[in-house]
């Protein structure tokens, strides 16, 4: 080894220097790593922001959630109102197909009686009178009562 070196190495001012120039690469390495984690962190903090509304991702989470719930319960509230609709629906038709039957009936009644009307104005209008008008009046209503 020479004798410089030797004499450099035992030499405290060399030692003083080194650890000078280690703590100060030691310094710049960590100022280069805390303005790194300072951009990651910038980063992150701009992430959590919607950029469209300036909110936090988390606000609009919760917002969104409770919006949720609000359509959850409006929804429910609609299917309940939507099965009394039904119900009441079933329940109309149900009654208009009663009445249906039953106009269905009085018309064939009413069919049935102008039926036998027409024959009794038939018969009136085919009977003769008789010799003594009243009579044959008579016993033409009496007949057509029957």
């Amino acid at each position: 080894m020479p004798t410089w070196l030797l004499s450099a190495l035992l030499d405290p001012k060399v030692w003083v220097g080194l650890a000078f120039a280690a703590v100060l690469a030691f310094g710049g390495v960590q100022t280069g790593r805390l303005n790194h984690a300072k951009g990651d962190l910038a980063s992150a903090r701009a992430a959590l922001i919607d950029p469209a509304t300036k909110k936090t991702w988390r606000d609009e989470a919760v917002k969104a959630a409770d919006d949720l719930a609000s359509c959850h319960i409006s929804l429910s509230s609609a299917n309940a109102a939507l099965g009394h609709a039904d119900a009441a629906t079933a329940a109309l038709k149900a009654e208009s197909d009663r009445r249906t039957a039953d106009a269905a009936s009085r018309l064939a009644a009413a069919d049935k009686a102008a039926l036998a009307g027409q024959r009794r104005i038939t018969a009136v209008l085919a009977a003769k009178a008789g010799a003594d008008a009243c009579k044959s009046a008579d016993a033409l209503i009496l007949g057509s009562v029957q």
